[in-house]
């Protein structure tokens, strides 16, 4: 059986999505071969559907399902808010955050500028004393988090708080980021501080987001955590 770069495949696919080929419709291998730019992958166009055993044909299918179900995921998107009066047939920020807390399994990750609101830290509090993990990750000037870290139970589980670094001038940053992740699965993403006013009282909007784009919000702030963005804070 010939081996083929997985690198070749991956492209042989990209060019099939951009010229719209349908890979599982009746001569799609024929279709392949008359793609513009197919002969510069150096793929083996004799062998393209009669390999033994699994065919390069059969790898570009594997490549466009596994596709298809990263989009199915990532449609599950709605559109949250908070409002003065009616919610106009919305999800409220507050129901949302008390709803992904309450749903998280293994870990909770907190993005936001700011966390004073009460309600918010006490359902962390005693979400991590149901073994919850907690971490945070905040602008260096909040100083909401210093009494929660001080007031977190010894049998729950180890708060963990990062804060932006410190720049000089004039290159400083706020953390302006809001979000809020569960199991890596959902997410929060909106302009809402974690504020009575950002969840019940301000004109905000948001998205809830399920599937792959809450697990890349996760890496994108470990990704800077890495880099030396963010610091650890201990109490």
């Amino acid at each position: 059986m010939t081996r083929v770069d997985p690198r070749r495949l991956k492209a042989a696919w990209a060019l099939a999505r951009r010229h719209g080929l349908d890979l599982f419709r009746p001569g799609a291998s024929e279709g392949l071969l008359r793609l513009p730019g197919w002969s510069g992958l150096r793929l083996p166009g004799a062998d393209l559907c009669h390999e033994p055993t699994a065919t390069v044909l059969d790898a570009l299918r594997a490549l466009e399902l596994q596709a298809r179900e990263t989009e199915s995921a990532c449609q599950s998107i709605r559109v949250v808010g908070t409002f003065p009066g009616r919610r106009h047939g919305l999800p409220g920020t507050r129901d949302v955050v008390r709803s992904l807390i309450a749903g998280a399994h293994r870990e909770i990750l907190v993005v936001g500028f700011t966390i004073s609101d009460r309600e918010f830290q006490s359902l962390l509090v005693s979400r991590a004393q149901d073994g919850l993990e907690v971490s945070m990750f905040l602008d260096r000037n909040c100083t909401d988090v210093a009494a929660l870290a001080q007031s977190w139970p010894r049998k729950a589980t180890t708060l963990a708080v990062f804060r932006n670094v410190e720049e000089q001038p004039p290159q400083r940053r706020s953390l302006h980021a809001k979000a809020i992740v569960a199991d890596q699965k959902r997410a929060l993403v909106g302009s809402a501080n974690f504020t009575l006013s950002g969840l019940d009282h301000n004109m905000e909007l948001g998205l809830l987001l399920e599937g792959p784009p809450a697990a890349e919000i996760c890496r994108v702030v470990q990704s800077l955590a890495q880099e030396g963005w963010f610091e650890p804070i201990r109490y």
